[in-house]
Parts: C-alpha cells; structure tokens; sequence
C-alpha cells in the first residue's frame, strides 16, 4: 500500500491502542514517568508491543461487527481481498460502524490492560522463568521496593522492614528505611532517610540514638549501602534510647545496645 491519507490513518489507529495502553501502565505505575527516561525510539516500539496484542482483538470486533451489519455479505476475507477502501465504497455504512467498533474496543481494550498493568506482569512473570533480572525502574528502587515485596511474598511474611547499613567515610550508621529517592539513576547525589537508628564511629563505639529520631543522609557520602529485609513484627522497639532488636533473627541482625559491633 502506498504511503497515503489511507495508509497515515491506518499506522494511526493501529499505533493508538498501544499508545493508550503504555500511557496507562505509566499512570497507575510506582513510579513517576520523568524519573525514567525514553527515547522517542523506545516509546515508539512500547506502543507498537502492545499494539501487536489489542489490534487483532480490536479487529475482530470490527469483522463482527461488518460481517452483523452485511447480514454476512462481507468478512474479513473481503476486507483482505478489496481493502478497507474497497469495501467502503460498497457499503459505507457498515463500513462506518466496523470503524467505530473497532475504535471503541481498541480503546476500552488498551485502558483494561494499562490500569491493570498487563503487560508488565506478563513481562515479570516471563523474566522471573527464564531467570532473568532486568528492569527498566531505578536501582533503588528495584533493591529496596520490588526485591522486598518479593522477599516479603518468598517467607510469607505480612509486611516488611528495610534494614541498611550505611558505611561511611569515618563511621557508619545502621537503621531502618524510611523513604529513599525515586530519581534516575545518573543522579550522584541522593538523599534517603533512616530512623530507629545508630550510629557507629571509627572505632566501632555505638552512639544511642532515639527511635523515632530520623537521619538524613546523602549518597556522595556513603562508601556502600548494605541492605537486609526483615519482618516487621519482629522488629520490637523498647523505650531505652535507640534499642531496637528483631526477635527470631540470628544475632548479626540484631540491633540495640547489646548488638555485636
């Protein structure tokens, strides 16, 4: 087919299920669309993934919808031997409302499957059996938020604590997540927050700290981020300064006074 008015139109609404279902996925998805960045390229072929999946669905709501309208006169093996423009000049209204169909189930089609992340899930579900960890979401929070969850689902647990610990220049803190940054991952410099915190010095002696007091910190000053997830109801804070435990957990995860340094 030569490239005309037909032919835009067509790679138009071919193109457009798979652009409403990507937009959808990134609406209702953790993390902000700015905070990953695409090239024009990659969106592109996004939308023409999911496109390959709801265009034929689309499609055979409108070949129902003119084989019903034609009382069966004409299907889709018409439509492939004279074209969308062959059968319009025979009968345009039919014709009309196979368009319509097809525009309103692409549509409906690519909002079901973006608010509920279809494609994402079938994409995980595929990458988790063949054993294979990429993703497009940021490190931090691939580690701290998705590989939780999962650790969370792996041990039954109901929810679950993020621990770090912090190595710094001259010391290092130890204490439990409270919110990280969701930026791309060319930023050098990230803040994040810890509380239920202690910090320990050069020569390992541990200064107390109030639970409920928040630390700030900020990448350009850590050395190495290590990171353990625990059950949350094992964490059990007493009301002595800073002494944090988790009942269950072998001593080199227990946090407080008594904790090993």
């Amino acid at each position: 087919m030569p490239l005309g008015i037909e032919g835009l139109l067509l790679f138009v609404f071919i193109i457009l299920p798979g652009v409403v279902a990507r937009s959808e996925a990134d609406r209702v998805g953790p993390l902000p669309t700015e905070t990953v960045p695409r090239s024009a390229v990659r969106e592109l072929a996004d939308a023409l993934v999911y496109s390959a999946f709801l265009v034929p669905l689309a499609g055979l709501l409108a070949v129902l919808a003119l084989w019903a309208a034609t009382s069966g006169a004409y299907g889709l093996l018409d439509l492939l031997s004279l074209g969308i423009a062959g059968v319009w000049d025979r009968v345009r209204v039919p014709t009309l409302l196979a368009f319509l169909a097809y525009v309103f189930g692409s549509l409906v089609l690519a909002e079901l499957v973006g608010v509920t992340r279809l494609g994402t899930r079938i994409r995980s579900k595929l990458l988790d059996w063949s054993k294979i960890d990429i993703t497009d979401e940021t490190i931090w929070w691939t580690v701290l938020e998705a590989r939780a969850r999962n650790h969370m689902k792996q041990h039954g647990w109901t929810e679950v604590e993020v621990f770090l610990n912090v190595l710094l220049t001259g010391g290092r803190y130890t204490g439990v997540l409270l919110h990280f940054p969701i930026v791309d991952d060319t930023a050098a410099d990230k803040d994040f927050a810890i509380w239920r915190a202690s910090y320990y010095g050069p020569d390992e002696k541990r200064a107390e700290l109030p639970p409920d007091d928040v630390v700030l910190l900020n990448t350009r000053d850590c050395r190495a981020v290590e990171v353990a997830f625990v059950e949350k109801k094992s964490i059990v804070v007493t009301p002595a300064p800073a002494a944090l435990r988790l009942e269950g957990h072998p001593p080199d995860v227990t946090i407080g006074p008594d904790a090993p340094s």
